[in-house]
């Protein structure tokens, strides 16, 4: 992950940090794969889960990831998995 812009909370300092996934295609015609990156953002402070951002940022021509003032100062917190609520979203059999 690179880290891209810090940002200070009453808790701790955070900062952006990156990752660069690619999705891949077939291309039957010239029979080679095509590639796309796909840059995701994440909120990143010590001693919490990593937040996903991506939606909520934008990229400058110059690599500066731009986030809406608004929201630097409230973004959501992540937690562990572990506590995560999970629903049973299953559909009961009727007669």
């Amino acid at each position: 992950m690179e880290a891209r812009k810090s940002l200070t909370s009453a808790s701790a300092p955070c900062e952006v940090q990156e990752i660069v996934q690619y999705i891949c295609l077939p291309n039957k015609f010239t029979r080679t794969v095509d590639c796309s990156p796909l840059v995701r953002l994440f909120k990143v402070c010590s001693g919490q889960p990593a937040v996903e951002i991506t939606k909520l940022a934008s990229i400058a021509e110059d690599g500066q990831v731009i986030l809406p003032d608004l929201l630097t100062a409230r973004l959501p917190v992540g937690k562990p998995y572990s506590k995560v609520v999970k629903h049973n979203t299953a559909v009961a059999e009727t007669l």
